[in-house]
């Protein structure tokens, strides 16, 4: 097994915004995700085992005549029969956001399943769009003139969008208003980026900053004007003795967003780690 090094997985998705959109593989971006998080993962082996996992589901789906039926057969194999499912009770692991992990436990949160149900469904020639819901990430399967929706975290159940407005209103206590905008498919590379972001927020959530520096130059090698983690870096570079990195950041910040909400307080800080560093120096 040959360890994937981390400038080859910085070059990987800096490489992808130069591939139409539609071409990226989602699967082997999460899995170098993956690699990024740990480089004794063997990559070849997660392949495999996502080739085995479609083998086995594909002849379960050839005895449905139609694509609407074979969404519904796809769902039922994967969630009811192989017992892939969301992980309640340890929703802030950060394995659950790592698709080789989800893999092996069958264990994932709403992004990580239906970037596994999507990568399946492509597999399999069934068109699947992922949906950058607030608070809940779906699965989009658009019929003719209808379209359903799929929540791989609770067992691939399909929603309406009357159901989904009830999600809403469930996940935000009715402070984000519906709008079935907010059912629009996303993009591939929104979809790589909100699982960054996620992962950013987890490992920041548990104290890993460490961690999640490396996150986010993942995230800044697939957005490299990603302002917001521009920012955010900045501040951990800030509280981690960093202060040149982050006087650097902050001010890439403020010349571009000069007036965004927080410019303020980033410029607070900007003087902060520059008298820091003056005191150092």
């Amino acid at each position: 097994m040959e360890h994937v090094k981390l400038e080859n997985v910085e070059a990987h998705f800096a490489g992808l915004k130069d591939i139409p959109d539609d071409q990226i593989d989602l699967a082997e971006a999460a899995f170098l995700i993956g690699a990024y998080a740990n480089p004794e993962l063997d990559v070849d082996e997660c392949r495999e085992r996502l080739s085995s996992l479609v083998q086995r589901i594909g002849p379960q789906l050839e005895d449905v005549a139609d694509e609407c039926g074979r969404v519904h057969r796809l769902c039922f194999v994967l969630f009811q029969d192989m017992g892939f499912r969301g992980n309640q009770n340890q929703f802030y692991d950060p394995q659950n956001s790592h698709l080789a992990t989800v893999l092996q436990r069958r264990l994932g949160i709403p992004i990580s399943l239906s970037v596994l149900l999507m990568e399946v469904a492509r597999r399999l020639d069934i068109p699947l769009k992922g949906v950058g819901f607030p608070g809940h990430f779906l699965v989009r399967y658009d019929d003719k003139d209808t379209a359903m929706f799929i929540d791989a975290f609770h067992g691939g159940r399909v929603l309406s969008e009357v159901d989904c407005a009830d999600l809403l209103e469930t996940l935000g206590g009715g402070k984000v208003p519906f709008d079935v905008d907010l059912l629009q498919p996303v993009t591939r590379s929104h979809i790589l980026l909100r699982m960054l972001r996620n992962l950013k927020a987890i490992h920041m959530r548990i104290g890993d900053t460490s961690e999640a520096l490396h996150i986010m130059e993942l995230m800044l090698s697939l957005s490299s004007d990603d302002w917001d983690t521009i920012r955010d870096r900045g501040i951990v570079f800030s509280n981690t003795g960093a202060f040149r990195r982050a006087c650097e950041d902050f001010n890439g910040f403020l010349e571009a967003r000069p007036d965004a909400p927080e410019a303020m307080f980033i410029r607070a800080k900007l003087l902060e780690v520059r008298n820091k560093l003056y005191t150092v120096n």
